[in-house]
């Protein structure tokens, strides 16, 4: 990490986007300590600005989605999907279809505090037991249904999800893919039942059910050790010594892997 003046306005301005607010000092620090940021003492020193002047200078640079407007209405629209008793996680799976433009559940907790508070203000109903309004069975045919018509009776679950995305940039709402897996068990048997063909019997459940084998199998430290002995190169615990955990160092290399495959 580079200690600069650019460097602690960078990383200001991203924690301003990840609260959709200019953050307090308590804030700010929780936040750089987390994701290895600039700490606040050195974004003051390097920038020479008080916190107060820095909140003054970029608290106009504040995400477009924290709007107490904005926050009800893509409420209001998400009810539609998944009912007046929506959940929090509910919204959250709904706000990840369109990140720049929905309001996040940090926007939402900013703005009102708590999650129930929202829904009051959009009229929705909070925490009450059991709904009746959640997405049905006939609810996910007819959307499988609807998509038919759009794409052919042949489709898969990404089409699909696609498909939904798009709906909802012409103020259409049909159930997510995870919504439908829910009410049926697997994406293909909603297919089935909507009277649809399956183009495999394989859906996104299948797909990370065998790429998770394959790495619980293949990915461990035996594997290592005997990769270790059979080219030569050194033992896990050389590593072990100067502090690396296996497990950690593994999950921080495939990420770093996977970034320079693509």
């Amino acid at each position: 990490m580079k200690y600069t003046k650019e460097n602690a306005y960078k990383h200001l301005r991203e924690s301003i986007e990840h609260f959709g607010r200019f953050p307090t000092v308590q804030m700010y620090t929780n936040w750089a300590r987390k994701n290895k940021k600039i700490n606040h003492v050195t974004v003051t020193k390097l920038t020479n600005k008080k916190w107060s002047e820095l909140e003054s200078e970029l608290g106009a640079h504040r995400d477009k989605r924290a709007r107490e407007d904005l926050v009800i209405y893509h409420l209001q629209q998400a009810a539609q999907i998944y009912g007046d008793s929506i959940s929090k996680r509910e919204y959250i799976e709904y706000s990840q279809t369109n990140k720049k433009e929905i309001p996040s559940i940090i926007n939402l907790s900013n703005i009102f505090s708590t999650f129930n508070k929202a829904k009051l203000a959009a009229g929705l109903s909070v925490n009450r037991g059991f709904s009746t309004e959640k997405i049905t069975k006939e609810q996910c045919i007819k959307a499988l249904q609807d998509c038919a018509r759009d794409l052919g009776s042949k489709f898969t679950e990404p089409q699909y999800l696609k498909w939904v995305k798009e709906k909802r940039k012409e103020g259409k709402y049909y159930p997510n893919p995870s919504t439908i897996r829910k009410r049926f068990g697997k994406f293909s048997s909603s297919l089935n039942e909507a009277g649809l063909k399956t183009i495999y019997e394989i859906d996104e459940q299948d797909v990370y059910e065998h790429a998770f084998s394959f790495l619980r199998d293949k990915i461990t430290f035996k594997k290592y050790e005997e990769w270790a002995k059979e080219n030569n190169k050194l033992h896990w615990e050389n590593f072990s010594k100067l502090g690396y955990d296996f497990r950690e160092t593994l999950l921080n290399t495939l990420e770093l892997y996977l970034k320079r495959r693509k």
